[in-house]
């Protein structure tokens, strides 16, 4: 569906980026466009998320551009950049989040959905602790490290709930074929475990439904009887 790629450039825009210049944040966006395309064909929510992805190759293209030159923000010019770089950050996440929820819900995936709505509240969270750590105040720039340990902790959730939208959500059209082996024995693992729990579920909701079956049938004759 787009997930696997998703999962790649949220890795390198996220993970790898930190300590290196913006122009890998620039490619992780771009590998998270090329899969965005994908997945809004599935839901439309996507689309939120494409023009936001748009936004940020826009916005790291440009700080990548002046880590090169070796061009040195001051100023109010820097705080704005600064505050830019947060607000883009968290439209970013929130809007990979919304669209990850949207087609949880469609697909009724709702542990995948109420995972994608916890990690909305915290990143919501986050952006308040960064917006405060940046008022000019000795007591509020400790908060930065907070901000960032934050960050980094967020960013591994979202990249455990892109996997597990990667190995639980398929393409209806995909359901007759046959999967193929990832080349990672852990995926593969964890698709077993899954499919393993799928297969249990069903089969607890095929049970519940025959009971039900069983017991309506009893009263349906059990008031013919009374009659």
């Amino acid at each position: 569906m787009g997930f696997g790629i998703l999962f790649i450039g949220y890795f390198v825009a996220a993970i790898i980026f930190i300590g290196y210049m913006s122009i890998v944040r620039v490619l992780g966006c771009a590998v998270m466009l090329i899969s965005t395309l994908k997945l809004r064909k599935y839901n439309r929510t996507f689309d939120m998320l494409l023009i936001v992805l748009g936004v940020c190759i826009l916005f790291y293209g440009f700080d990548a551009v002046v880590d090169i030159l070796g061009i040195t923000l001051a100023g109010t010019t820097a705080t704005l950049v600064l505050l830019a770089d947060t607000l883009i950050n968290f439209a970013l996440n929130s809007s990979l989040l919304l669209s990850i929820r949207a087609i949880a819900k469609e697909t009724e995936t709702d542990k995948l959905y109420f995972a994608a709505t916890r990690n909305l509240v915290f990143f919501g969270i986050l952006l308040v602790l960064q917006l405060i750590a940046k008022l000019p105040f000795k007591v509020t720039q400790n908060l930065n490290i907070i901000a960032i340990i934050l960050l980094l902790v967020l960013s591994v959730l979202n990249l455990v709930l892109i996997f597990r939208c990667y190995a639980q959500i398929c393409d209806s059209g995909d359901v007759e074929m046959e999967r193929k082996p990832s080349r990672f024995a852990f995926v593969n693992k964890y698709r077993d475990e899954m499919d393993k729990r799928r297969a249990e579920a069903d089969a607890e909701r095929e049970r519940i439904k025959r009971e039900r079956d069983i017991k309506g049938e009893q009263k349906r004759r059990n008031k013919k009887n009374k009659k």
